[in-house]
């Protein structure tokens, strides 16, 4: 087992990988009772084409999520809920465009909730008639989604950034999407992505690493995994302007709602890795348009807005600098995120405050059982690894590459908006 220093921030992580290639990340907190534990694959719903050993597959859209649903069938008559209940644990799930994970959450039986984990998971209980079944459950999801004009104006929105990448559409599917699932659609994923070489389990509260690891290694060994072929997810290449400048919808909401995005090509950030471009977008937002910033007060004084959200964050081979405002003035609004993403100015000692500021925010994070499981989760999803240096990472960023990447997304844009109105 691997000890990883968390360099400036007094924590470590271990690290194992069993035999049949499963990863696993350990952080212990003996200051609480709780333990939080995923086992994560790569596989979300923009993983629709794929290839393995020169065969294609193109399952429909929302298979990740329809296999995330169904993979809680023990049998028959039990699911994976009815056993965790019984030792105690809290048992749910997620997928996203990325990744799909399965999460417990136990005060107590630690290692029968683990191993209850590691049995569904790596069951591979599959019916027709479960698939059936399952569908007119997901169907009803997927309507409440479509009946959210929350939910709605985002992927329209995306289909108005995006022309071809997987990220326009709908995580769950639509309901044809579903219906059409098949079978052997869940078990060509299942088979070609459901495998621990392809997986990793992330354990994080008041545990023992050694017990952990053998556990997870005693386990693995009462089942049989066939030989892990990796698979080659193929994408659509994307364009780099954006579908459509301007767009407007009229849909059930109580007040406008305002959506605007620049859509900047990634490869124009030469010689800058993800993670580092990801701290420079993170600072440079929450400069620009923090709680705390001179564009926040401007919304306030002005009574602009109503709410106000910003997101910065790498998506396929692009940049997206993404708002979303409920506010009767878009038009306003729209103006004042043109000058500010326009000012090339940037204060320094605002510029250090905040870098000081994130700094403590990551010290403080350790506080968490679960954020700390999410943040080793976001380093092996953007890094396909722990990240062990983020404090340096923080101390490094300074202000000539800051005000380049300014630049860059100053002439490299490519800007869509949105304006959703009540329907009366």
């Amino acid at each position: 087992m691997k000890e990883i220093e968390l360099k400036g921030l007094n924590e470590k992580v271990y690290e194992h990988k069993t035999k049949e290639g499963l990863r696993v990340y350990i952080w212990v907190n003996n200051k609480i009772k709780s333990t939080y534990m995923t086992l994560t694959v790569p596989y979300g719903s923009i993983h629709t084409h794929f290839k393995v050993n020169n065969k294609t597959y193109k399952v429909p859209k929302g298979t990740a999520h329809f296999l995330e649903h169904i993979k809680f069938n023990v049998d028959k008559d039990v699911t994976a809920h009815d056993l965790f209940k019984k030792i105690g644990g809290e048992a749910n799930a997620f997928t996203s465009f990325r990744v799909t994970s399965y999460t417990v959450y136990a005060l107590n039986n630690v290692i029968e909730n683990l191993n209850t984990l590691l049995d569904f998971v790596y069951n591979p209980y599959f019916t027709k008639s479960m698939v059936n079944k399952e569908k007119g459950i997901i169907v009803e999801e997927a309507n409440m989604g479509i009946d959210d004009p929350y939910n709605v104006s985002f992927y329209e929105f995306y289909k108005q950034i995006f022309s071809k990448s997987n990220f326009r559409n709908e995580i769950t599917g639509l309901p044809e999407d579903i219906n059409s699932i098949t079978i052997d659609d869940v078990l060509n994923v299942y088979e070609a992505f459901y495998h621990p070489e392809n997986m990793y389990l992330i354990v994080t509260g008041n545990v023992s690493p050694y017990e952990i690891v053998k556990t997870v290694e005693d386990n693995l060994k009462t089942k049989e995994f066939k030989e892990f072929i990796k698979p080659k997810v193929i994408k659509a290449k994307e364009d780099k302007m954006v579908v459509k400048k301007h767009s407007s919808l009229k849909l059930n909401v109580t007040s406008s709602l305002f959506r605007y995005a620049l859509k900047i090509p990634r490869n124009k950030f030469k010689n800058i890795a993800d993670q580092e471009l990801l701290i420079y977008l993170y600072i440079l937002g929450q400069m620009n348009f923090g709680s705390t910033s001179n564009f926040r007060e401007f919304l306030r004084e002005k009574e602009l807005v109503t709410s106000f959200n910003g997101k910065f964050t790498i998506i396929d081979d692009y940049v997206v600098l993404s708002f979303y405002a409920l506010t009767d003035y878009y038009e306003e609004v729209e103006k004042a995120i043109d000058k500010q993403m326009q000012n090339n100015n940037l204060d320094k000692k605002d510029f250090l405050r905040k870098k000081k500021a994130e700094i403590a925010n990551l010290i403080l994070k350790y506080d968490d059982i679960t954020e700390v499981n999410d943040q080793i989760m976001s380093d092996i999803i953007v890094n396909n690894h722990i990240v062990d240096n983020f404090s340096e990472l923080f101390n490094q960023i300074n202000v000539d590459k800051m005000l380049e990447i300014m630049d860059i997304i100053t002439h490299n844009q490519s800007k869509a908006t949105m304006i959703v109105n009540p329907l009366k």
